[in-house]
């Protein structure tokens, strides 16, 4: 496979700009603990443990941006691949985002 560099562009601008978004937002939610960003601009709900769950955020962002860099590697060899996989690490991201805002989330 001799791909150019537009050609690698071409195929993964999408999941490298997911993964760029995610990383830094679940770096800004690991190193802030601030949860506020996580709520709506009006919400004036209060969180069982907010600090807690601003880090749990965070790493669950990281979660999905290593996902978009597998998918990014996975997308030269197999679409249905790629696909699959960034189906299972958001189903993954899901189920543990519930999880996570059930134990830390608002009260």
């Amino acid at each position: 496979m001799n791909y150019s560099f537009s050609q690698i562009l071409d195929l993964t601008w999408i999941p490298l700009l997911a993964f760029a978004l995610c990383l830094l937002y679940g770096l800004k939610l690991i190193i802030t603990k601030d949860p506020s960003p996580l709520k709506g601009k009006n919400d004036t709900a209060v969180f069982k443990d907010g600090p807690m769950f601003a880090l749990r955020a965070g790493q669950l962002m990281l979660l999905m941006a290593a996902g978009a860099l597998i998918m990014c590697v996975l997308v030269f060899f197999s679409e249905l691949a790629a696909l699959i996989e960034v189906s299972a690490v958001f189903i993954l991201f899901t189920v543990l985002w519930k999880k996570a805002n059930d134990k830390y989330g608002k009260l």
